[in-house]
């Protein structure tokens, strides 16, 4: 059950992630729409039923030949499906069917009156391919383009551990120039959204695309790394009825254990629930309003892979630690840190043997 629950966090957390960049890009390609599909005169139950048929075809083109073309591809051993060949050629190949579905539903398009069905479906058709292939090729992490970044840097054959950041630094190309195309765009089409939508995408790639390299940094130093690796003493006890703003202030602002006054351990906090506590009660608040339930906290074993401590650091911005020697603790803000130094360390090894070689 906690499995299932864990699982569907993440899934609701990636589709948070997906939702401003979808709507932008969504925004982006309707913006000019609407002089299209002004004025049709025909029942709007069968455009709606239009509209969801070239959706659905148009989606299920795309995936299809994407599929087809890894299948054709998959045929020896040598040739893997995940090669990185094989999946660039399957994107591609799914990216020029949509824009074969809309390039052939513009020639409907010009040649139909405006407000006539065959016009009104064939200018959706259009926008919903244009959006498939914007959502195949924008570079953000979990849409395709990122995926099909990753392909292109996997053919390259660089270090394993360069693959993200060169990534990113193409994204970041990417979002400079989907910045810059929103303002012609909006020239062109007479509707200044269309700017607005470019340069808000533009900077969500850019953003996302410095945030997927700080994961694949986190995702490395975590690895090969135990939990009491991270972990340091949890000396910090407080009673559940003591006042946090009786707290020093660098108490405050470091994790520590709630106990009874029989001594069971009833919890813990963190920066972050004592700053949440202190809204919600003011200058009453108590240990007891901020802390945790052990209930709710799971308690990481010290031999357990460093990895097993996400989940926590990201929920609470602290983890418990159970070993031999006792309660210890990992606090996200030491976490961070330590990978900054460590990605810097990495970093500059990596450009002296580049120079090295060079």
């Amino acid at each position: 059950m906690a499995t299932m629950l864990r699982n569907s966090a993440l899934d609701l957390a990636r589709a948070r992630r997906r939702l401003v960049p979808t709507v932008l890009i969504l925004g982006f390609i309707a913006a000019p729409l609407s002089a299209h599909v002004a004025g049709v005169r025909a029942p709007w139950s069968l455009v709606a039923g239009g509209v969801l048929s070239v959706t659905a075809l148009s989606v299920i083109a795309a995936r299809l030949t994407r599929g087809a073309v890894l299948r054709w591809g998959s045929g020896t051993p040598r040739q893997p499906r995940t090669s990185p060949r094989s999946r660039s050629v399957a994107h591609g190949a799914g990216i020029l069917a949509s824009v074969a579905l809309a390039g052939a539903a513009l020639g409907i398009q010009s040649g139909a009156a405006t407000g006539t069905l065959p016009h009104t479906i064939s200018s959706i058709a259009v926008a919903v391919n244009a959006g498939i292939v914007i959502l195949a090729t924008v570079p953000v992490p979990g849409f395709g383009g990122w995926a099909l970044l990753l392909a292109r840097v996997d053919l390259a054959a660089p270090l394993p551990r360069d693959r993200v950041r060169r990534a990113a630094a193409g994204a970041r190309v990417a979002a400079l120039a989907v910045g810059i195309a929103g303002l012609p765009i909006a020239l062109a089409t007479a509707e200044p959204l269309a700017a607005a939508f470019g340069a808000g995408l533009g900077a969500v790639i850019w953003v996302r695309a410095g945030a997927a390299v700080a994961v694949d940094a986190a995702e490395r130093f975590f690895a090969g790394r135990m939990a009491k690796d991270l972990a340091r003493p949890l000396t910090a006890v407080r009673g559940p009825h003591v006042r946090l703003a009786d707290l020093d202030r660098r108490s405050r602002g470091e994790a520590a254990l709630v106990v009874s006054g029989d001594g069971e351990l009833l919890g813990a906090f963190g920066p972050r629930q004592v700053r949440a506590a202190s809204q919600r009660h003011g200058h009453g608040a108590r240990c007891e309003d901020a802390m945790v339930p052990f209930g709710a906290l799971p308690l990481a074993a010290g031999s357990a892979p460093a990895t097993a401590l996400i989940p926590a650091l990201a929920d609470f911005g602290f983890a418990v630690v159970r070993s031999d020697a006792g309660i210890a603790v990992v606090e996200a803000a030491d976490v961070q840190r330590q990978v900054r130094v460590w990605a810097r360390i990495e970093e500059l090894g990596r450009r002296r043997r580049l120079g090295g070689d060079a």
